[in-house]
């Protein structure tokens, strides 16, 4: 298979799992905490990609880091899942997932115009309209004809949805500097030092799961 086959295969499969997360999300906040969610499926990923790397023999690639790459995943790991998940897992919390998850999805327009301000390369008009018309359409369909859906909407909600989407364009923009480290390797890091952080927070929040239903959804 082609390498541009395999990544319309791949980008198929991404969208399919993420466009049940919004269900899951919800299923698992029922009864656990926005904070015992994360570090559910922080653990589980973290577990998954040290298998993967174990099959793959790429675990070696971690040692030959130098101090200033260890640091800077220090950073994207507490950027992008520490921070940015407990943001976006609160705003869910807060708010019915059909109205969370299109809010998270305009990232993508914070992330041209933070690249346009950053990088002072000027962003083709066409690519901001195609963003906000895909957004608006995915609004439409999520909130639809009635105004029952927004009615009592959490304004905190919607502020903490639009913040996640600022640390997640941050993010993409970070993590653009780690181009040259294979993308396995890099997301096995992030989750390792997330992980840590969240574990080492769990010492002093405390955890408390008891529900098997919102355990599988958080994994």
């Amino acid at each position: 298979m082609e390498k541009s086959s395999k990544a319309i295969v791949y980008a198929s499969v991404a969208v399919l799992s993420w466009s049940t997360v919004a269900t899951a999300f919800k299923i698992a906040l029922k009864s656990l905490s926005y904070f015992e969610l994360i570090l559910i499926a922080s653990c589980t990923a973290l577990f998954i990609f040290t298998i993967v790397l174990l099959f793959q023999k790429k675990l070696n690639l971690v040692r030959s880091f130098s101090g200033k790459q260890w640091l800077r995943f220090a950073g994207i790991g507490l950027l992008n899942l520490v921070a940015y998940y407990l943001v976006l897992f609160k705003a869910y919390s807060m708010l019915p997932a059909q109205i969370a998850q299109p809010i998270n999805y305009s990232w993508p327009i914070l992330l041209l115009i933070m690249l346009a301000v950053f990088t002072r390369r000027p962003i083709p008009i066409p690519k901001y309209v195609g963003l906000v018309v895909s957004l608006l359409g995915v609004i439409f369909i999520s909130v639809g004809a009635s105004n029952s859906a927004i009615t009592g909407i959490s304004i905190p909600g919607i502020f903490l949805c639009l913040i996640s989407a600022v640390l997640w364009a941050s993010y993409w923009m970070i993590n653009n500097k780690n181009k040259e480290i294979d993308g396995t390797v890099s997301l096995f890091m992030g989750f390792l030092f997330g992980t840590f952080y969240l574990l080492l927070a769990a010492l002093f929040v405390g955890v408390n799961v008891h529900n098997v239903s919102s355990l599988l959804a958080g994994m």
